[in-house]
């Protein structure tokens, strides 16, 4: 009987920190095949707002205004080569926010319908290819103030680099550098990227896949979800009646006990 006890209380123990989402279930079936991503995203859906899947292909459990931001956890990848998302939101466009500790929506959304701002491992993996692997020299003494980029199709440079005195004077050496639509050549400098054609520009390179930004629709005209399958991330209730049931078991254990050694004493 005791160790039935103990064994129910170890179990329910080790249950306290499981998790019911339910909207999991895709996830839970198809882990193999995600990859994982952990970064922010903001919604920008040419209706003007995205609607959030149970699974992909799945039903609708809520919609959500451009512009919202969300953190994608995972990437899968479907049959005919879309790339669907699973996303953590919270429904601020219904007017509620939850809090980090209080849990969020999870869903799923085509990738496509999101947008971040691109970075250096971003521009990398897409553009990768294009570089061109032949050395090119750069003295840093003809530009004492070098621009530097995220990328070299950013809006605004992410700094200047004013180069230290013993740098200055040194040739420097970039074994690749990609080159733009309008022919300048940039390279990668440690976390950034300099223009070896024009140091000191301003203005970053265009880019022919630069992302458009669609405006939000008004709220009023954001589509109602008739009961919405939405299923916030929440404790799972059965450690909690397995600690119950213990209780229970562990208080019926002693009081069978008491009057057992009741009835011995008066014998």
């Amino acid at each position: 009987m005791r160790r039935l006890l103990f064994l129910i209380l170890l179990l329910s123990l080790l249950m306290l920190p499981a998790y019911a989402t339910e909207n999991n279930d895709f996830f839970n079936l198809h882990a193999s095949e995600c990859v994982y991503d952990g970064r922010d995203y903001l919604v920008n859906d040419p209706h003007g707002y995205l609607s959030v899947l149970e699974a992909p292909y799945g039903r609708v459990q809520d919609n959500l205004l451009n512009e919202q931001s969300v953190t994608v956890y995972a990437l899968y990848t479907d049959s005919t080569g879309a790339l669907w998302a699973q996303l953590r939101y919270t429904m601020v466009s219904r007017g509620i926010a939850f809090s980090e500790v209080e849990g969020a929506y999870i869903g799923w959304a085509p990738l496509a319908s999101l947008s971040r701002d691109m970075d250096k491992d971003d521009f990398l993996l897409r553009y990768g290819d294009e570089f061109v692997n032949r050395p090119m020299r750069f003295r840093p003494s003809e530009y004492p103030d070098t621009t530097l980029w995220a990328y070299p199709g950013a809006e605004q440079p992410s700094g200047y680099l004013r180069w230290y005195i013993h740098e200055s004077d040194t040739l420097l050496s970039f074994p690749a550098w990609w080159q733009d639509a309008e022919g300048k050549r940039w390279a990668l400098w440690e976390d950034h990227f300099i223009c070896l054609s024009d140091p000191e520009r301003l203005v970053g390179a265009s880019m022919a896949d630069s992302r458009t930004f669609y405006p939000a629709v008004a709220l009023d005209e954001l589509p109602i979800v008739v009961e919405a399958p939405v299923i916030v991330e929440r404790p799972s209730p059965l450690p909690y009646y397995l600690m119950a049931v213990s209780a229970v078991l562990v208080v019926l254990a002693i009081v069978v006990r008491k009057f057992t050694n009741t009835d011995i004493e008066r014998k």
